[in-house]
């Protein structure tokens, strides 16, 4: 039997009968006559018949002849190739790697192609040589043809790249400018600058019109150093009524005074602040010991703020003044704001029924940040676990700290194995398991090459306990930077992937504790769940990220077990017959027919008489006759398209996820603000940082608001 080699594209060549569809020798097309076997439009590559002979054609994935098979004759291999129509890269290939020796000769007799003078072997050679290069991306771009335009160019340049506005006055831009558009004037920095503000306020009333359309919407905030000035940023997140989930940035201002008061070791007083200021049916009780839990922590919480429990936010009414209150004055003295902008101290009581806050959300992926860091050192008192945890991090930490003292042992490490270590760093624990897990993969595959590179370095080699353990601790902590990931998205995640993903690490932290074979991460596992019960269990008892989850045709109750998923059904039931009735409601007053009395028909129906009738113009609502959440639960799982049938799980399904889980998104554009506000653009003006911001994270191109 004849082996067979593929190389590219598969192609199915078996018939209905199961043989393969193939010719005989004495049926082999010549590589000049390519009119035989369905093929007759297509002209394949010239190839030495000393060295191969056309075999049988291929059809490819649309059932179209575009591959053809030979047959290597090359010392009796017999092997047969795919050669398609527009290259022979795959024979090439073949000669390259199994008859090396043959690989010259093969190159001469494509060169000198019989039948072919020289002008057509040259036009062959360019084609090929053309086939060969990559091909060039075509951009459809407008020309541009009036000065505005230009100008409205130059400033998307300097959004989108982040610059600094004196870039329209360097040298070199000038002249890249004038050879490129020689008819258009570059102005100066001011006028780009006043220009920036126009395009900063018309983006902020596009902003502002779609947030008029958002029923519900989640906001992250956080605050942020750099270069000795500090800054609140604050972005928004809202679902269309198709379902299509946004985001902005809302603004990213300038703190001036002492911001104690603001961020707290903790969040304790954000926490507190929530509790204080916020409607009651919004506040949530914190005991004192969860506050003095949240007091101990040695990092800062994330607050998210989310609009759930009935109430709007507001935004949308451009025409009101605001004038900005110092955060710091809410705890020490309470202010009033007037119309004319002066500040008059008013009493305690007065304060709270002014101030109100939407609830309070802890960020989830700081949660499981500290989980992995703070709680660890907290809860784990096993002595050989602590000694082999410090060992084991000793080494790697003196691998990592060899490896940026200089270049050279950098170049060492490359040597040995290849490729850096990845490094830890204090800000986040995911830089943290990354780093172990390149150490745990490393030591699986290249455990000689990384025992002579420590020596070289001059580092203790581990033990063999050392190695289990790095395997067991990236082993169990994996799930953790698993659910840390999906729970920092922004897109595609909202808060009905909480209890999900909480559920899943649950069970699979408690399957790393029920393995026999773990011999060294038991205290970490225990403490692993331990925390997460602390720190995640009463999330699971909040109505509104139940109804979240349930709502999703992701998830519903299929992550849920057996014995509970009849009361989370019945919870939703409970929340679809509040909307029903809400629903119903607002479909008979919009039904109303006008008041006959009125008007110059001269009726004489009376009020009595008309009301007596009214049921009759009250058409029954088409959610009356069905019960969507039975019809819902009794479909497989889908995706978020799958709320369109079902108009009021639609509404519940954008109330209760448009709060996101985490605050990664304020993270995320604090890292824009980073790109902005460099070492050498410290004196750059507050308002212009806003404004960079604002349009580079909100530009047309990644908003579709």
């Amino acid at each position: 039997m004849e082996e067979e080699e593929h190389v590219g594209e598969d192609i199915d060549l078996v018939d209905s009968d199961g043989e393969v569809n193939q010719n005989n020798d004495s049926e082999a097309v010549d590589s000049n006559n390519t009119e035989e076997a369905g093929a007759k439009d297509i002209s394949f590559p010239y190839l030495p018949p000393t060295f191969f002979q056309w075999k049988y054609d291929g059809k490819g994935k649309d059932g179209k002849f575009k591959l053809r098979k030979v047959k290597c004759l090359i010392d009796g291999c017999s092997k047969h190739i795919s050669v398609s129509a527009t290259s022979r890269g795959n024979v090439k290939r073949h000669v390259k790697l199994c008859h090396q020796e043959k690989l010259n000769e093969y190159i001469r007799l494509i060169t000198d192609q019989p039948g072919k003078n020289k002008k057509e072997k040259s036009i062959i050679a360019v084609k090929e040589r053309v086939q060969m290069k990559q091909q060039k991306l075509k951009f459809r771009v407008s020309k541009i043809t009036t000065q505005r335009e230009f100008d409205n160019s130059i400033i998307k340049y300097i959004v989108d790249d982040i610059l600094p506005l004196h870039t329209t006055e360097k040298r070199g831009f000038w002249s890249f400018m004038q050879k490129l558009a020689p008819e258009f004037t570059i102005k100066s920095r001011f006028f780009y600058k006043n220009l920036l503000t126009m395009q900063y306020q018309a983006r902020k009333e596009e902003l502002i019109a779609a947030l008029q359309n958002a029923t519900w919407v989640c906001t992250t905030t956080d605050c942020w150093c750099s270069y000795r000035k500090s800054f609140i940023g604050k972005t928004v997140h809202w679902y269309d009524n198709k379902l299509q989930r946004h985001k902005a940035c809302l603004a990213v201002r300038r703190l001036v005074g002492k911001i104690e008061a603001t961020v707290t070791d903790g969040g304790s007083n954000f926490m507190k602040a929530f509790r204080l200021y916020s409607t009651p049916t919004q506040t949530q009780v914190i005991s004192d010991d969860e506050e003095s839990k949240d007091d101990e922590d040695p990092d800062m919480i994330l607050p998210t703020q989310d609009i759930t429990g009935g109430t709007c936010f507001d935004i949308g009414d451009s025409s009101k003044e605001y004038h900005p209150i110092p955060v710091w004055n809410i705890f020490e003295q309470a202010v009033s704001c007037n119309t004319d902008g002066t500040d008059d101290e008013v009493s305690l009581d007065a304060m709270e029924s002014s101030y109100s806050l939407p609830i309070h959300r802890q960020c989830a992926a700081h949660l499981l940040n500290l989980m992995a860091t703070a709680d660890l050192e907290k809860k784990i008192v096993n002595k050989t676990y602590k000694r082999l945890l410090h060992s084991t991090d000793g080494k790697v930490q003196a691998a990592c700290n060899k490896q940026g003292y200089s270049a050279k042992n950098s170049d060492v490490i490359r040597s040995h194995i290849g490729r850096l270590f990845v490094t830890k760093n204090k800000t986040r624990w995911n830089s943290y398991f990354d780093c172990m897990k390149c150490f745990s993969k490393l030591l699986r595959k290249n455990n000689e090459a990384m025992e002579n590179l420590f020596k070289a370095l001059g580092l203790s080699w581990f033990r063999s306990n050392e190695q289990e353990f790095i395997h067991e601790y990236v082993k169990v902590m994996e799930p953790v930077a698993d659910a840390l990931d999906v729970l920092q998205g922004e897109i595609s995640i909202s808060m009905s992937y909480l209890l999900p993903t909480l559920t899943i690490l649950r069970e699979k932290l408690n399957n790393h504790q029920r393995d026999t074979t773990m011999k060294h991460a038991n205290p970490l596992v225990c403490s692993l769940l331990d925390s997460l019960k602390d720190r995640f269990d009463h999330m699971f008892n909040i109505p509104q990220i139940r109804l979240a989850a349930i709502c999703d045709p992701s998830f519903k109750v299929k992550w849920l077990p057996e014995e509970e998923q009849d009361s989370y059904k019945k919870l939703l039931k409970k929340e679809y017959e509040k909307w029903e009735k809400e629903t119903i409601e607002e479909e008979k007053e919009n039904s109303e027919p006008e008041d006959e009395c009125s008007g110059d028909s001269g009726s004489t129906t009376s009020p009595r008489k008309k009301n007596f009738f009214s049921s009759l113009w009250k058409k029954p609502s088409k959610v009356q006759s069905q019960n969507e959440v039975d019809l819902f639960f009794a479909e497989p799982l889908g995706h978020v398209e799958q709320l369109s049938k079902y108009p009021i799980l639609t509404k519940i399904f954008r109330k209760y996820n448009a709060v996101l889980p985490s605050s990664a998104s304020v993270e995320r554009l604090f890292s824009k603000a980073g790109l902005v506000f460099t070492s050498k653009r410290t004196r750059l003006a507050d308002g212009t940082l806003d404004m960079l911001v604002f349009l580079n994270v909100n530009s047309k191109e990644t908003c579709s608001w």
